[in-house]
């Protein structure tokens, strides 16, 4: 099983784009400043956000910790109440 995760992004133009990367990839690029998003439809290119940082984050950590994750999307999650 590769450990290459996609995850859907939206250019500042609002094009819907996946990258694709290894939590090691991630933060390497991250840490290097190389970490720069590219939209094919537009051909702009933008640094992440704040936000598009601490969500692929969070997303390689739920990945990470469960590996059924990847079977069903975070959209079709439910909370469940509390007792």
């Amino acid at each position: 099983m590769s450990d290459r995760l996609e995850f859907d992004i939206d250019c500042p133009n609002n094009h819907n784009q996946t990258v694709t990367f290894s939590r090691e990839e991630f933060e390497e690029a991250l840490t290097s400043g190389a970490l720069v998003f590219h939209c094919n439809t537009c051909d702009t290119d933008w640094p992440p956000s704040s936000e598009e940082i601490a969500d692929l984050r969070r997303q390689f950590s739920l990945r990470n910790l469960d590996p059924l994750v990847s079977l069903f999307p975070e959209s079709s999650w439910r909370s469940t109440p509390s007792l």
